[in-house]
């Protein structure tokens, strides 16, 4: 299974590593790395994760609201 963001998400995605960045150096890229961990691990295990209504399912980030 490969993993792509919707645009929007994307831009999401930078907005937050863009505004950990700013509360400390290399957060911005430690988020990055935990999102790209996280991906991995869906796109290997597509039933990982909290289901939620709608098909969906959820699975938090470490250190990362």
């Amino acid at each position: 299974m490969t993993a792509a963001f919707h645009p929007l998400a994307a831009a999401e995605l930078t907005d937050a590593a863009v505004f950990y960045e700013g509360q400390a150096q290399g957060l911005g890229s430690d988020f990055l790395d935990e999102i790209e961990r996280l991906v991995g691990l869906v796109s290997a295990y597509p039933d990982l994760g909290h289901p939620q209504p709608g098909d969906i399912r959820t699975i938090p980030a470490r250190r990362f609201p």
